[in-house]
């Protein structure tokens, strides 16, 4: 620790007789209540690059990681950054400019894990205006840098999302602004990011659901050929706050996807014949030869001779046919020979 000029007794006595009058014991007491009970770290501490704590509230022991405020008042001020001269940039800054707001620094607790936190400080002069102390507080910013981290990567998921919709996306807010949008926003009518943020739509929600939907309707004009969309929008409620979601799907998109879907239900049914045709074909030249036999004796109700018989159907001689009949054991059934 360090010393520090020896205050005159007459500094003392006006010290002392500022301490006893009512209002300031009322200040005194306010004070203690809020260095001891706020949630954010209080601290004074010597005006050098590698200085000393003379006070920290018990937030501050806590947040450092330490067991009681004698074990961390003795450790080097610059000990509880991550980079030790991130205390220069700050004594620096205090000194040329008397204060700093809410600056942000990587801390290191006694265990040596990082974390975030934002210095709000000023210097405390004497009467000869030199700088004795620098006065402050530090404000754990942990819970908040995480939170930066998971709605940054909630954005970014849900611009995947959105950048991946087979058509065009945008949400205007309450006033008619448009404030998300996806990139397919941006190609089809040539906006950039600053325009789109200053476009608005009519005032009533209704009549600009009504306006995209009459727009969104039409064939739109695209590079070399047109494409179709199917506009739709309606209200939706986020935070309690009421914002219009536009779509606008490409039915081209869709179009191609159920053109490759009666491609591949073609192509289904072409395998499935193919695999019936091959069963057929693997019968035996017999076989084949048997049935259309068959068939032909059924249509002439098993007649082999005259005019209408099976004989001329196949183009044989009636002989050859029974020869054919008996070799392929073809028997006339019985109730046809009762009948006859």
């Amino acid at each position: 620790m360090h010393n520090y000029r020896q205050e005159s007794p007459g500094q003392q006595d006006r010290k002392q007789s500022e301490q006893t009058s009512p209002s300031n014991k009322v200040s005194n007491e306010l004070r203690k209540f809020i260095f001891f009970n706020v949630p954010i770290g209080i601290f004074r501490s010597t005006p050098f690059f590698t200085g000393d704590f003379v006070l920290a509230n018990p937030a501050l022991v806590k947040m450092f990681g330490y067991r009681d405020l004698k074990s961390f008042l003795e450790i080097p001020i610059d000990g509880i950054y991550w980079d030790p001269d991130d205390r220069e940039t700050l004594t620096n800054e205090l000194l040329s400019r008397g204060e700093v707001r809410r600056k942000v620094f990587k801390f290191k607790k006694k265990n040596g894990q990082l974390f975030w936190g934002a210095v709000t400080a000023k210097t405390a002069r004497d009467e000869q205006g030199q700088v004795t102390f620098f006065d402050g507080a530090i404000e754990d910013l942990s819970e908040v840098k995480e939170k930066e981290r998971w709605l940054k990567g909630e954005r970014v998921f849900s611009d995947i999302l959105l950048d991946g919709f087979p058509g065009q996306f945008w949400l205007n807010d309450e006033n008619g602004y448009c404030i998300r949008w996806n990139k397919n926003v941006e190609q089809l009518y040539g906006y950039n990011s600053k325009e789109l943020q200053n476009q608005r739509a009519g005032d009533d929600p209704s009549e600009s659901s009504m306006a995209v939907k009459k727009a969104t309707e039409n064939i739109l004009e695209r590079d070399s050929g047109k494409t179709s969309f199917a506009g739709n929008a309606q209200t939706v409620t986020i935070n309690n706050k009421e914002y219009l979601a536009c779509f606008e799907p490409d039915i081209s998109k869709v179009k191609e996807v159920e053109e490759k879907l009666d491609e591949a239900l073609r192509e289904n049914r072409r395998l499935r014949d193919l695999k019936k045709n091959k069963t057929r074909d693997n019968r035996t030249l017999q076989e084949v030869e048997s049935s259309h036999i068959l068939n032909v004796l059924e249509r002439a109700d098993w007649v082999i001779e005259g005019k209408s018989g099976a004989a001329l159907m196949l183009g044989l001689n009636p002989s050859t046919l029974r020869g054919r009949m008996r070799k392929l054991a073809i028997n006339r059934p019985r109730k046809i020979s009762q009948r006859k």
